[in-house]
């Protein structure tokens, strides 16, 4: 190897080492405490949160992580998880300090302590609307693990519910904001009816410019004209334009197509 490349490469790994070591110096001396010792429970624990510099005054409430309670907030035992888990008015989910039996391989019992904290929520898509997003939070009881919709946790225990609806609506229409005064029960059609009055969901275009339509307006206006009961049906008139019956006497009895 030439010398020039050897001073090259020296330089090379001599600029690697120091940026490695610059790196770690920044991120350390946020941590450094006045004795100089680093403070790992700057990182590690909730409670030290606002001590560290951190403003939650305006934050989400489901972005909180803090172990202080907001203003105004309540908890309650959430409904099945008793001792395990409580949430929150505005919409905050907590896991309670307890301890956890566990067994060896060799049959020994030791426990495992868990300390109290806030759950981070994660934002998903629903099924039924994959364009709006929604707070999921994963909780454990006797080894297994289930996936809850945070607004169904919060409703469950603080709205009422006498008529024993289904779903759970969002009456602002913000769906990541899970106070219960923002939560209401509602039937799956009134769930539907409240997306549409206010806007969170388009209606299908009608007719043809509805893209799943295989006619056209002139189609249907002849498909009107052609229907004569027992002699020439339904089933003759979905066989010529590849449609179903049931399509067909939807245009003539004028549950579909009303706009023609």
């Amino acid at each position: 190897m030439k010398l020039k490349d050897i001073k090259a490469e020296h330089v090379t790994r001599s600029f690697c080492i120091f940026a490695v070591l610059l790196a770690y110096f920044v991120f350390t001396t946020k941590y450094i405490n006045a004795s100089g010792f680093e403070d790992f429970s700057l990182r590690s624990k909730s409670t030290t949160l606002n001590d560290a510099g951190f403003n939650f005054n305006n934050m989400e409430a489901y972005k909180n992580t803090d172990l202080k309670d907001l203003q105004n907030e309540i908890w309650k035992d959430l409904k099945g998880y008793k001792g395990k888990y409580k949430v929150s008015n505005l919409g905050r989910i907590k896991s309670l300090h307890r301890a956890i039996a566990r067994k060896s391989n060799i049959g020994n019992k030791s426990y495992v302590t868990i300390n109290e904290r806030i759950l981070t929520q994660r934002i998903r898509s629903s099924k039924e609307r994959p364009d709006n997003k929604y707070l999921f939070t994963r909780l454990y009881k006797n080894k297994t693990q289930k996936t809850y919709m945070s607004s169904r946790l919060i409703a469950l225990n603080f709205v009422p519910n006498p008529k024993n609806k289904p779903q759970v609506n969002h009456k602002d229409g913000r769906t990541l904001d899970n106070e219960a005064c923002n939560l209401e029960w509602m039937t799956p059609s009134e769930n539907t009816q409240h997306a549409y009055d206010n806007g969170l969901i388009k209606k299908t275009n009608s007719g043809e410019s509805c893209y799943l339509s295989k006619l056209k307006e002139k189609d249907v206006i002849k498909i009107r004209k052609l229907y004569k009961p027992y002699i020439f049906s339904a089933s003759k008139i979905a066989r010529i334009y590849n449609v179903e019956k049931a399509t067909i006497l939807s245009i003539v009895k004028r549950k579909t197509w009303k706009h023609i």
